[in-house]
């Protein structure tokens, strides 16, 4: 069972997310950057999760989370999508 509540990312929020992964100019325009990968995301997470807009996870990977990113996203209260 998921340790967080996760929606499904809307069309409008998908087609955001992916602008941001593929075009620096929309990254600098939305003062936003992004994170790939477990590690950089549990350290972020551990140290400044306001800094967070959203996390996207897919489904698989949710259900498989370890007890440490499960605890990490329980103290958390940053949206979480899949």
């Amino acid at each position: 069972m998921p340790a967080h509540s996760a929606k499904p990312l809307t069309a409008a929020k998908a087609q955001f997310i992916r602008s941001l992964v593929k075009q620096k100019k929309e990254r600098d325009r939305e003062k936003a950057f992004v994170l790939e990968g477990e590690k950089p995301i549990l350290e972020l997470l551990e140290s400044d999760a306001t800094a967070l807009l959203a996390l996207v996870v897919g489904e698989s990977r949710l259900s498989h989370a370890d007890a440490g990113l499960q605890q990490v996203l329980r103290r958390q209260s940053v949206p979480l999508h899949t």
